[in-house]
């Protein structure tokens, strides 16, 4: 039987699990897929140990970064964003050889290239997590422009603070890459206010701008629920 699983912190939302083990059903597929649930990830090593016969596993928040460094090698894509949720494992000489890649970004292009048109030269993106440096990249290798939101000021991004109606204007398609702030804590009440505020504008501008922003994709973090708005 072949064994995969999902690493991350915390998993008790995730749905990975019962998905993957429905699928592996349903196709015939000899397979199961489990949850590792690691505080830290230097815990990788333990479940690598323990778990020899692993085929592959996916990884979400807060890994996908952190996790680069356990890795042998890394897909293009996944080097250029900087961040990794999935990893394949492959026999090497000395064992297994782990090399790491990026699905964020395939999904993401795949959803939004057909729907793109002339006008859509500007993306902002909320949120400067794994997620939101593979729509980054994405938005760069289909030729749009983006600029990324945080909720603390850094380097070549603004702060939801500094959005305006003006910063609509000119981004006529905003990107949700922000965990959920049911699920992460991370966010207070005025950024998920601002969040809220953007994604209405946004609805109300496609009348205005000559269908500027006819999709939304909304990212919603730790259990990579895609969620796909069409105006």
């Amino acid at each position: 039987m072949q064994k995969y699983g999902l690493i991350g912190y915390p998993l008790g939302h995730s749905f990975s699990k019962n998905y993957f083990n429905q699928k592996f059903e349903s196709e015939n597929i000899d397979a199961t897929y489990l949850n590792f649930e690691i505080p830290n990830i230097k815990d990788l090593k333990t479940v690598l140990k323990d778990n020899p016969e692993l085929n592959g596993l996916n990884v979400t928040i807060p890994y996908k970064e952190q996790v680069i460094p356990y890795l042998d090698d890394l897909d293009e894509d996944a080097r250029l964003i900087g961040a990794v949720n999935v990893i394949k494992f492959t026999k090497g000489i000395f064992g297994k050889k782990l090399k790491g890649y990026n699905s964020d970004i395939i999904g993401f292009k795949r959803s939004i290239e057909p729907l793109l048109n002339e006008t859509h030269r500007k993306a902002l993106i909320l949120g400067t997590g794994g997620a939101s440096k593979a729509v980054f990249q994405g938005l760069r290798q289909l030729g749009v422009g983006a600029t990324l939101v945080s909720r603390k000021p850094k380097e070549h991004c603004i702060t939801y603070e500094e959005i305006t109606p003006k910063t609509m204007q000119q981004y006529t398609r905003p990107v949700n890459c922000v965990p959920s702030p049911y699920n992460s804590g991370h966010f207070s009440l005025s950024h998920i206010a601002v969040i809220s505020i953007l994604i209405i504008l946004s609805l109300f501008m496609c009348e205005f701008t000559v269908h500027n922003n006819p999709y939304i994709v909304c990212n919603h973090g730790r259990n990579k629920l895609k969620t796909e708005i069409k105006l």
